[in-house]
């Protein structure tokens, strides 16, 4: 099933020059932990994507006023997205690969037009649900990994 029947219109992104103030308020405000951040709000061009892990590890716990720094300074430029033509299977093959819950889905112009998570995937039916087990198993490992390091 193409992806374009299965993902989030209704996505809430930031720009880059927002501050991470401001991002954090909306992912608060929306029930969310990430955003895709945009260039601006015309062209829509997905140029990073922003977790509230990225505000807290990057920002608050470095002791620096989330009023004063944007979001272009601690997002992730290393976007994986995926067309509305993509077919599930290959959506989630995506996310394996780049280890990640949600990606956005863009235009032929890099233009964000949705938003599809591992949840959304599981929910449709439309990937067997083994392949969803090996990729929250090895999101999962890699979280453990990337929390080792940290200690």
């Amino acid at each position: 099933m193409e992806i374009r029947k299965i993902m989030n219109k209704a996505v809430i992104w930031c720009e880059a020059n927002d501050t991470v103030d401001t991002a954090a308020k909306l992912m608060r405000e929306h029930g969310v932990g990430t955003l895709p951040v945009l260039e601006d709000s015309d062209s829509r061009r997905v140029i990073g994507i922003v977790t509230d892990r990225d505000l807290c590890v990057n920002v608050v716990a470095a002791g620096l006023d989330p009023r004063f720094v944007e979001v272009q300074e601690c997002m992730n430029r290393r976007v994986i997205a995926c067309y509305r033509s993509t077919d599930s299977l290959t959506a989630l093959e995506y996310m394996t690969k780049g280890k990640v819950r949600r990606m956005p889905v863009v235009s032929r112009l890099g233009a964000l037009i949705g938003i599809i998570s591992i949840d959304d995937l599981a929910r449709s039916n439309t990937v067997p649900a083994e392949n969803i087990r090996k990729t929250l198993a090895l999101l999962a490992k890699s979280s453990v990994k990337r929390l080792a390091k940290a200690a």
